[in-house]
């Protein structure tokens, strides 16, 4: 391990859920072999992998279980590639953070997501409720929903730019 802190992968493997790493240890395909590792292994991997990220995340209780789990997927499945490129969802970056109105910055990014949607599902994207009202198909929800959240995540990572409702502001 490149770090002199013995108690991270300890501290690490105790947030982890233990489904989750399971799923990691043995693959839900039928045709993949179980991994020979163990969680602790697992872990070591990641934090060999990103150490700083390791740290954030056992050091701040603030953070989203759906992102740290998104971040430890991905960070343990690029070790064997250098090329496997992603846009972490915790970051280790201390530049100052722009914040913007929460309704504007809603705004901004659903009708970006919805444009994309649209160019994807076209008219085949809404359902007729018996009630009268147009509703996503499930299809075009999930899209939407998955979209919103990674333009979210590339305005945040990428721009710096958050909502003023974000649960980690830091107050100036």
């Amino acid at each position: 391990m490149k770090n002199n802190d013995k108690f991270l992968v300890p501290r690490l493997l105790y947030i982890m859920p233990t489904k989750f790493l399971d799923t990691l240890i043995h693959p839900i395909s039928d045709t993949a072999p179980p991994n020979m590792v163990d969680a602790k292994t697992i872990v070591g991997t990641v934090v060999d992998q990103n150490y700083d990220w390791a740290v954030e995340v056992v050091n701040n209780g603030n953070l989203k279980l759906s992102d740290v789990l998104h971040d430890f997927e991905r960070i343990y499945s690029g070790r064997k590639s250098s090329s496997s490129y992603y846009i972490p969802r915790i970051s280790t970056d201390s530049k100052d953070k722009f914040y913007v109105d929460n309704s504007k910055f809603m705004e901004f990014l659903s009708e970006i997501t919805f444009q994309l949607t649209e160019e994807k599902f076209t008219e085949e994207m809404y359902e007729n409720r018996p009630d009268g009202v147009f509703k996503l198909k499930e299809d075009a929800q999930d899209f939407f929903n998955f979209k919103y959240s990674e333009i979210e995540t590339m305005a945040n990572k990428i721009m710096n730019v958050h909502s003023d409702n974000d649960d980690n502001r830091i107050e100036r």
